[in-house]
């Protein structure tokens, strides 16, 4: 054949593209409490690094621990990120945020409706042999049988808005509850908490004050694995959303506290009803330490395009954290103390 030969050999491959090396970004904690770690940025996809103290003046990003600001504050430098972190409630916060409106750009809180949702515990699959899974199951409902003692509450603030020491003492008129730590009788140290626990079949985990979304370590602690006590939970939030199903008792689920009572006696009767509180454990395990993921999550979206990343401006923080002039409140009165 005459004409142009054809070359059937290798094709040269396209250059590789080049991927800009990421500029880490700093984020800077105004008021970082000694518990907040400052190596939160290590294991993220995305490089941000941490810093801390007064001066943030020269800081893109500033996080601010919410539940000790004062009224006032410093100025926003034009440009800069503001982040309101707060794991509290309304009522425990020191400033009403009169002087913080029009600067906060994003929320870090246990509000679902946040820009970035914190939660004390998280529920992730398990995978384990049948066999094991089933000697796990029998251990378990023979340790519950052994159980000597009925209702635990471990508390160190008595007085409370959600009013939860009063519902407590009228329940004690009915059935026996422990109270462990300044509001009771009985002592037990921070690290013995599983051992303090074992001997209860029930343990109340009750929030000091009822509000939407609000829901602290206290119930993520109930499902560590060497504890088997029964949560009975008290507060504003939806439970469902965040514990798995059929594995706590809710008190608003209850005309009155003398109903809760009786379900309470039947049921720690019944073994076979108990193990259902259990069956969550086939597939799921707990884990509490999620601080990294979420601020891994904030380095993600530091590190989107300025087009697309997310920012909004708070016009009024103080009212989307309480909700004064809806009619629905962030935080309701107890009407259970019945």
């Amino acid at each position: 054949m005459k004409g142009r030969s054809l070359d059937y050999g290798p094709s040269r491959a396209p250059a590789p593209k080049l991927i800009p090396m990421e500029v880490p970004i700093r984020v800077h904690y105004h008021n970082r409490p000694p518990w907040f770690k400052m190596n939160v940025f290590s294991k993220c996809d995305h490089k941000c690094y941490l810093t801390s103290g007064g001066d943030f003046s020269s800081s893109d990003v500033v996080v601010f621990h919410t539940t000790y600001v004062r009224e006032m504050h410093r100025r926003k430098k034009l440009g800069q990120i503001w982040v309101f972190h707060s794991l509290e409630p309304p009522w425990l916060h020191w400033s009403k945020y009169n002087n913080w409106k029009l600067e906060f750009n994003w929320t870090m809180s246990y509000r679902r409706d946040s820009d970035i949702v914190i939660t004390y515990g998280n529920f992730k699959t398990r995978n384990i042999k049948q066999s094991n899974l089933d000697k796990e199951m029998n251990e378990l409902a023979e340790k519950w049988q052994n159980k000597s003692n009925n209702i635990a509450w471990m508390v160190s603030n008595c007085r409370t808005a959600g009013k939860r020491d009063k519902y407590v003492n009228i329940f004690k008129k009915m059935t026996p509850v422990d109270v462990y730590g300044k509001c009771g009788d009985k002592r037990c140290g921070s690290s013995e908490t599983a051992g303090c626990l074992k001997s209860y079949k029930f343990y109340l985990s009750f929030e000091n004050q009822l509000c939407a979304d609000y829901i602290t370590e206290k119930s993520y602690k109930l499902y560590d694995s060497e504890l088997s006590s029964i949560p009975i939970t008290r507060g504003g939030s939806n439970y469902s959303m965040h514990l798995p199903p059929g594995s706590y008792i809710d008190t608003s689920k209850f005309r009155s506290i003398s109903h809760l009572n009786n379900y309470i006696n039947s049921l720690s009767r019944n073994i076979t009803k108990i193990m259902e509180f259990m069956k969550w454990r086939k597939y799921y395990r707990v884990y509490r330490d999620i601080q990294q993921h979420q601020y891994c999550e904030l380095c993600r979206r530091l590190h989107l395009a300025d087009s697309e990343k997310y920012k909004r401006l708070y016009r009024d923080i103080g009212e989307w954290q309480r909700g004064d002039k809806i009619k629905r409140k962030i935080c309701k009165k107890a009407h259970d103390l019945i």
